[in-house]
């Protein structure tokens, strides 16, 4: 018997005990069948898992994965070019889909719901037969301070108190705030010790909070500033007086907005220069 007509036998097996088992008849069948209970609900349940399973293969050398050594290696060097490369995170979900797809190109005409499942536990070990590991992904480090800038921005400030009273004399703080923010993990080679960078974030979504407080502790309104249309943008985030919304074509600061964050800011603290 070659292996197409093993599995195709097993299949009829498994179908016939599928049938029984739905009936509470599955103990009877297997006594029928000349097989303990135990050993033939292990079967069912590994083909239900993986529709090609064929006990026949057991301790033969064929492998009764879903997935061969080769095919999960290939996934996983798309997942790491694809994405961990790029900067983007990944997480065992989104393995598991990578998995997933990977399985309805292999088994297009699969109708059964019992089919293979890119379960937790499946993850956890294709991670580990392909020497890949999930860990936390950094971020780029600022450049060290330049003394000298600071030493300036000191002296700055020094002259400020000295020349002007404390309400006016304000601390702004732009903060830019990335939209929808992703999973902090990512994938990389077991001993790789440079993970990738993380883009924790959407890149292209932005939103700008300028936040100011005075020297005597008055805090003032907030500025928003959002990509997109002035109108638009204070109906879509709700910003009402006396906090405002400001529109740029990225989402952050610029010229023109700054132009208009001094004359708010000045209006806030009695019209003073």
């Amino acid at each position: 018997m070659n292996t197409t007509e093993s599995a195709s036998l097993w299949e009829e097996a498994f179908l016939s005990f599928e049938s029984a088992y739905k009936n509470r008849k599955g103990i009877a069948w297997c006594e029928e069948n000349g097989i303990t209970y135990r050993m033939m609900k292990n079967y069912y349940d590994k083909w239900l898992s993986n529709p090609s399973f064929n006990p026949d293969n057991i301790g033969r050398g064929v492998s009764q994965r879903a997935f061969s050594q080769e095919e999960e290696a290939n996934i996983y060097d798309n997942l790491l070019s694809n994405y961990a490369y790029q900067g983007i995170p990944i997480s065992d979900k989104l393995i598991a889909e990578e998995f997933m797809n990977a399985y309805r190109l292999k088994h297009p005409y699969t109708t059964r719901n019992h089919h293979f499942q890119a379960s937790k536990g499946f993850v956890w070990r294709s991670k580990i037969r392909n020497d890949i590991t999930s860990r936390r992904s950094t971020k780029i480090r600022k450049n060290d301070l330049d003394q000298k800038e600071v030493e300036l921005f000191m002296n700055a400030v020094e002259a400020a108190f000295e020349t002007f009273p404390p309400e006016r004399i304000v601390n702004v703080d732009e903060i830019p705030v990335h939209v929808d923010q992703q999973t902090q993990f990512t994938i990389a080679r077991r001993g790789d010790p440079t993970p990738p960078v993380k883009k924790n974030c959407s890149l292209k979504l932005i939103i700008t909070a300028v936040c100011w407080i005075t020297a005597s502790y008055d805090i003032l309104p907030i500025t928003f500033i959002a990509k997109g249309k002035s109108a638009v943008c204070q109906r879509n985030h709700g910003v009402h007086h006396p906090n405002q919304t400001l529109a740029t074509p990225k989402g952050k600061a610029n010229a023109d907005s700054c132009k208009n964050l001094i004359s708010f800011v000045s209006k806030c603290i009695g019209n003073e220069p």
